[in-house]
């Protein structure tokens, strides 16, 4: 058969383009095909790349083409839709050029220009002010998940100007890449200075923010208008902003961060996250975090978050809400979750509620410390607590050792008090002008009297109260815990048995009536024998 042309234009259009492998190595000048005719510039790889190409970048330090451009600084990388950028690679003249260690084979993509930043200099300094804006700029850019980058350290962006003032390492809109096993490090701007995404969703997983400094909001991460990026096993350390140290959230953003960790953030308020909006954190840990105001670990404004099985241990709040600060229509829903030596100088070393509606459920509150509320201070609020156990808390200089009320009526069911103390009034609960419903609850060996009141009408029911109080079928009896100091013999420390021994006279004795948990802080079936036991444990 005859071929003609038109017909072998045909055929050739329909035959696939095979994916191909190209290589980037520090220093080299070649096309591209292999590692010794490597190209020297990762912006020429990226324009020759096509879907399906994998680009595999060797380890050394890469900056943008400023080529052709009236501003310098308008200079960064473009990820392309079904193009995989790998750094990490050993590279030419290696004995094994395509030996891959990310952290060994470091590839920097850098918004260092000329190569002149002194690691000494602080990133707002405008001696950076040379750097390209962003390291990467993908606006309106339609990126999806096959768009990915992979093993590289994006550092050196400084998005101070004009137009360019967001997003210095990696700047989305409408774009959702996958980035994976990637550190942004060292990257400044006023709003979003590690990554920031509007109308973007990318994919981070085991990624690190570290040092990066926004003027504004989100030195790690800013997150607005339906952006919703799912987090996973990611790092964030030192970064610091006005509000959001560690991540930024507003505008109907739902980002769900899962087994990541928050350390040693800063900011004015949220110093590990500021929220105004709905967003999943689970099994995530916030530590050593601080606020200047509110919000050590966390700082919520609006939304019913879901915060599942996370710690937050050893965050500071200049003010209010060392763990956790909710105002207004910040509801967060906590389950299984610690708080652990926190601080706030004034309200709620644990945690700060105003006006809101919190559920809080089978979680520890230990060693934290207000000025009033060491636990937990609420607000105008009606939190509702259950199957929790408020230890060792400290009210340093006011009420509420384990929590403080102040107006509202929060509902407490099923939890345990001990070893909690207030300067003043109130070791385990404080109310002032409160109307709480106190039920099923121990509070016992805590210093020294266990509640105090002034105004409202708190009740308290089917609890056992050390020195007694008014109400229905309360109890003033040792609750026989099993090991009230633990194995360590310390009391006021994670092993501390609070579970009650086979004789206790709370067994069997609360109201099955207000209970709304099936388990217990174990897990157990909340109701075992027909009637619900009084405090955390069934």
């Amino acid at each position: 058969m005859r071929i003609t042309s038109a017909v072998l234009a045909v055929l050739v259009l329909t035959i696939p383009c095979q994916a191909a492998t190209i290589y980037v190595n520090e220093g080299s000048a070649g096309t591209g095909s292999s590692w010794a005719d490597a190209y020297g510039s990762l912006q020429d790889a990226l324009a020759a790349a096509q879907a399906g190409d994998e680009i595999r970048v060797g380890q050394g330090t890469y900056v943008p083409d400023t080529a052709g451009l009236a501003d310098p600084r308008k200079a960064s990388f473009q990820m392309k839709n079904g193009v995989t950028i790998e750094g990490g690679y050993a590279g030419y003249g290696a004995a094994d050029p395509d030996e891959r260690n990310v952290e060994f084979y470091e590839t920097i993509l850098s918004g260092d220009l000329l190569g002149n930043d002194d690691p000494d200099t602080p990133l707002y300094d405008p001696g950076r002010h040379d750097n390209s804006y962003h390291v990467f700029y993908h606006y309106v850019a339609n990126l999806d998940a096959t768009a990915e980058l992979n093993g590289v350290t994006v550092t050196g962006g400084i998005a101070y100007g004009y137009d360019d003032s967001h997003g210095g390492g990696m700047y989305n809109t409408f774009s959702n890449p996958t980035v994976t096993d990637c550190v942004f490090v060292g990257n400044s701007a006023a709003v979003g200075a590690g990554m920031y995404n509007v109308f973007s969703s990318p994919t981070l997983t085991d990624c690190e923010f570290r040092g990066n400094l926004a003027g504004v909001v989100g030195g790690g991460i800013y997150n607005k208008y339906s952006s919703s990026p799912i987090i996973t096993g990611c790092t964030f350390t030192g970064n610091q902003a006005n509000h959001g140290g560690g991540i930024y959230n507003r505008s109907e953003s739902v980002p769900t961060i899962i087994n990541s960790t928050f350390v040693g953030n800063s900011a004015g308020a949220g110093g590990g996250i500021y929220n105004r909006c709905n967003y999943k954190l689970i099994n995530c840990v916030f530590s050593d975090n601080s606020a200047v105001s509110e919000g050590g670990g966390i700082f919520n404004a609006s939304g019913w978050s879901s915060v599942s099985d996370c710690v937050f241990s050893g965050n500071s709040a200049g003010t209010n809400g060392g763990g956790i600060c909710n105002i207004m229509s910040g509801n967060p829903i906590l389950t299984n979750c610690t708080f652990d030596g926190n601080r706030a100088n004034d309200f709620g070393g644990g945690m700060y509620n105003k006006d809101t509606r919190s559920p809080v459920t089978n979680c520890t509150f230990i060693n934290n410390i207000g000025g009033s509320g060491g636990g937990m201070y609420n607000k105008d609020s009606r939190v509702i607590v259950s199957n929790s156990r408020f230890i060792f808390n400290n009210a340093n200089s006011d009420d509420g050792g384990g929590i403080f009320n102040l107006g509202g009526s929060p509902t407490v069911t099923n939890c345990t008090f001990t070893g909690n103390e207030a300067d003043d009034f109130g070791a385990a609960i404080s109310n002032i002008e409160s109307s709480p419903t106190i039920s099923n609850c121990i509070m016992w060996g805590d210093r020294f009297d266990e509640i105090y009141v002034d105004g409202g009408t708190p009740i308290f029911r089917y609890c056992d109260i050390q020195g007694g109080w008014e109400g229905e079928d309360n109890i003033d009896v040792d609750p026989e815990f099993v090991d009230a100091d633990g194995l360590d013999n310390i009391a006021g420390t994670e092993d501390d048995n609070l579970r009650l021994q086979s004789g206790s006279p709370c067994i069997d004795a609360g109201d099955n009536s207000v209970v709304t948990q099936g388990t217990d802080l174990d897990g157990n079936p909340r109701i075992f024998n027909g009637i619900v036991d009084m405090g955390a444990y069934e």
